[in-house]
């Protein structure tokens, strides 16, 4: 029995893509900080700010994304039993 994969190719293509920049940027880093280029601030900059770019829109697009129990833009509120 097959079963479907959790996440489309495209996601997890796009999250090895990610991945691999990561790990470049963060070896940029080292390298310019070793050979004292003027680059390091840029690089270290980056470093930083893309994985919590990444986050951001992450978090953003499960906001933002419609649920299922709210289909057709009325939000039903379950009733809580005593």
């Amino acid at each position: 029995m097959k079963t479907k994969p959790k996440y489309a190719l495209w996601q997890r293509i796009l999250a090895m893509i990610t991945v691999i920049i990561t790990i470049a940027l963060l070896i940029a880093t080292f390298v310019t900080a070793v050979i004292g280029s003027p680059l390091y601030m840029g690089f270290l900059f980056a470093a930083i700010i893309f994985p919590i770019l990444i986050y951001v829109i992450l978090w953003l697009a499960t906001v933002l994304k419609p649920s299922e129990d709210n289909i057709g833009g009325k939000k039903e509120e379950k009733e809580e039993s005593s």
